[in-house]
Formats: C-alpha cells, sequence, structure tokens
C-alpha cells in the first residue's frame, strides 16, 4: 500500500448477544464438536446432536432459539429433519440453518422448500454465523418468531 492510498477493510458482522440456545445436529463429530465450542465462547447455551434423529428428540426438550443443522448426515439427512420439525409445529419459533459443503442455488432452494430460514456453507465463518444469530436474537428481542 503506498503512502496516502486508503484501504477499504470488509466491516465485521455484529456480535449476537449472548445467551442464544443453539442446537448443533451433525453427525460429524469434529465439526459438530468444533461449532458448539465456538458457540460457547461466544457466550451461548448449545447442545449438539450427533444425528438427526437425536435431533428430532432433543428438539422439544432443549427447545432451541436456533438449530444449526448439517444437510449431509447418514440416515435421515438435514431436509428430512427440516421437514419434521417443520410438520411437528413444536419448534415453529426456531431458526433452522442449514449447513452444507455446497454453494449452488439449487442447494440452497432445496434447504428453503424444506423449511430453513437461512443457508451457510461449511465451513461457516464466525461472521457468517453471527449474522444468522443477530438476525434471530433481533426477532426474539422485538417477540417476533424467528422466521
Amino acid at each position: 500500500v503506498d503512502a496516502g492510498e486508503r484501504v477499504e477493510i470488509p466491516a465485521a458482522a455484529p456480535a449476537a448477544p449472548a445467551g442464544l440456545r443453539v442446537l448443533v445436529v451433525d453427525d460429524n463429530p469434529d465439526a459438530g464438536e468444533s461449532l458448539a465450542m465456538l458457540l460457547r465462547t461466544e457466550g451461548h447455551d448449545v447442545t449438539l446432536a450427533a444425528s438427526a434423529a437425536r435431533g428430532l428428540e432433543l428438539a422439544p426438550q432443549f427447545v432451541p432459539d436456533v438449530m444449526l443443522i448439517a444437510i449431509a448426515m447418514a440416515g435421515m439427512n438435514g431436509y428430512d429433519l427440516a421437514r419434521a420439525l417443520r410438520a411437528s409445529k413444536l419448534q415453529d419459533g426456531a431458526m433452522l440453518v442449514a449447513l452444507s459443503g455446497l454453494g449452488e442455488a439449487e442447494a440452497k432452494a432445496n434447504a428453503i422448500d424444506a423449511g430453513f430460514d437461512a443457508y451457510l456453507v461449511q465451513p461457516a465463518s464466525l461472521d457468517d454465523l453471527n449474522r444468522v444469530l443477530v438476525e434471530k436474537s433481533g426477532a426474539r428481542a422485538d417477540g417476533a418468531p424467528g422466521k
């Protein structure tokens, strides 16, 4: 950078207020634990489910504000989990966020069709996660559902 040259630094996403209840559903133990640990360091109450079936079981007990759900899982996949959660009506207030290694428009459209509120490409950055969590915390603060 030359002297006097202006450098633009991209703005970071605002930090999400601490205290959201987040259910991470991922059958990849390293990815799930890493994400859960990161969210805990940000002050969130996090529970980890190692399968979609376990996520479906834990969701009504934990009552999350946000569910971060891996799409590619053995057995029931993330799309099927989102459909089951939305059909049950038990998690209507929860924001469902798809986590996928695919960034194509078709994958995003499939996630929205399945009932997800947001779509993040893995590995999701802290800024991307905070953008989603800020959106949910804003909805929670004004009493509106997370959808």
